[in-house]
């Protein structure tokens, strides 16, 4: 089936009075989730806390008081939708209460399971990595691999500084034949 297009089309022009945000964690399917307090929920809570606001917040190109823009809504919809740590993220817009010319704008995101494990067999190597640290946003890789002796690289890295689109990364690497540590950032 086809997903439906967002009717964000009627509203084009008009201000936008507030932006919301409705974040779910990883193991919450709906808003009502949120609430349910069993054991393991909690566990899960606390190991992969919820993409803090800011970390969406910067990928919005809107914000209040700007007249609405579909183009703006859809790109900020396809940026989010691209994150490693998010699963889904829909933007919906609805008239502002007692006026005309205003909308207000909920965004909601569903966080991914943010550990991946990988292998590669051939060159001997298993990474695991953790795609938003803290509900940061921010990706750890640790890599393992064995060739002749056992070697570790570890890269930690921080997207969009300050909704720039600049990454920083910071990587350690030693194997039996080099060693790196490297500080970096790119566009």
């Amino acid at each position: 089936p086809q997903a439906s297009k967002p009717a964000w089309g009627r509203y084009q022009g008009k201000i936008i009075e507030s932006i919301h945000l409705q974040q779910r964690g990883v193991f919450e399917s709906a808003p009502s989730d949120t609430a349910t307090n069993k054991p393991w929920k909690s566990l899960g809570r606390l190991l992969f806390p919820t993409t803090r606001s800011w970390a969406i917040r910067q990928y919005l190109c809107f914000n209040a008081g700007n007249r609405l823009d579909e183009t703006q809504l859809k790109n900020s919809q396809e940026a989010l939708n691209q994150l490693p740590y998010l699963e889904k993220a829909w933007i919906k817009v609805t008239p502002s209460p007692g006026s005309n010319d205003t909308v207000d704008v909920l965004v909601t995101t569903q966080d991914a399971f943010p550990i991946k494990p990988g292998l590669v067999l051939e060159r001997k190597i298993l990474t695991l990595s953790h795609q938003n640290l803290a509900g940061l946003g921010h990706t750890l890789v640790n890599r393992f691999s064995y060739n002749q002796r056992l070697g570790y690289g570890l890269t930690y890295q921080i997207p969009n500084i300050q909704g720039s689109y600049i990454t920083g990364e910071l990587q350690y690497l030693n194997t039996h034949e080099k060693q790196v540590k490297r500080l970096g950032m790119y566009r």
